[in-house]
């Protein structure tokens, strides 16, 4: 270890020396090189479930109550229009000051991103449910109209609500990619990938190193991570978005809890991370045949 004071040559301490003995907690995980060699082996749909388990889970939802209840919802809205661009809590600004407009206005669109692509996530759930092409044609069209949209706007440019429709896209091209033409592939891809391209910038040399980053951990990893498993072999950014999504996580989680089996943000705030506590260690787990949950935390 090297130490530098004040008007002094560095020093060096003497050799620190610690020994790692066989009763240490062994924890390997596979090389991203591995783990994008395994991903890019897969045909699409990859997100949730593999292609060769997709007869499965269809003989398993035909009895699922749960699954017919979503079924009866979703097929109720399948020739819904597009989700026109307006806010999601309108709020009047008139008489406010330029902050105050901007600051409402974050507010007035807040979850937009979720709204926009709710009908592809639930018409490409739908299809994995069932196999029915009517449910695939519902995606494209939605896709289309979503992947439109401006990366900057009042609606769109917030953290939250730009990661939900990198996400949404990516669900429905893992999906429906096969029923796209090359223009609509095309212009889906770039969608997803201008975005995808803004959060690796915004992550990469700084969140690996960042104490908590609660919007990162809470939704914008998750998406940005299952957007990487989307799009491999399609979009060439998309291999080095999953390399570092996989080796943040493997050097990273669980963030603020270590091994003691507690959390730094407390209890009442583990709802906002539920999601990605659970969604990524399952998808890693299957994607690397390593348990990924066996942590003491």
């Amino acid at each position: 270890m090297t130490t530098f004071a004040e008007g002094r040559d560095p020093q060096r301490s003497q050799t620190c020396e610690f020994v790692v003995t066989d009763s240490v907690r062994r924890f390997a995980t596979p090389t991203g090189d591995e783990l994008v060699r395994r991903v890019a082996a897969q045909s699409h749909p990859r997100l949730y479930v593999t292609g060769d388990h997709l007869a499965e889970l269809r003989r398993r939802a035909a009895s699922n109550p749960e699954a017919r209840e979503f079924l009866t919802r979703s097929r109720a809205k399948i020739d819904m229009e597009p989700v026109p661009v307006a806010p999601t809590r309108p709020r009047d600004t008139t008489g406010m000051s330029p902050f105050q407009k901007r600051s409402l206005i974050n507010f007035m669109y807040h979850k937009f991103g979720e709204v926009v692509t709710q009908p592809i996530i639930d018409f490409s759930l739908a299809w994995l449910l069932t196999g029915d092409e009517s449910w695939r044609t519902a995606v494209v069209r939605h896709a289309r109209h979503v992947a439109a949209l401006p990366v900057d706007s009042d609606a769109t440019s917030e953290d939250f609500n730009r990661s939900a429709i990198m996400y949404g896209l990516a669900f429905g091209y893992d999906t429906a990619c096969e029923r796209m033409t090359p223009d609509e592939r095309a212009a889906v891809l770039e969608a997803i990938r201008v975005r995808g391209e803004r959060f690796f910038r915004q992550y990469v040399r700084d969140f690996e190193c960042h104490s908590m980053d609660n919007h990162v951990w809470q939704h914008t990893f998750r998406n940005f991570f299952f957007t990487a498993l989307a799009t491999l072999g399609d979009l060439p950014e998309a291999e080095r978005w999953l390399r570092y999504c996989y080796e943040v996580w493997c050097g990273r989680f669980p963030i603020l809890g270590g091994d003691d089996g507690g959390w730094h943000d407390g209890s009442s705030y583990m709802q906002a991370n539920l999601v990605t506590f659970i969604y990524v260690p399952f998808v890693l787990t299957r994607l690397t045949g390593v348990d990924v949950c066996a942590l003491p935390w």
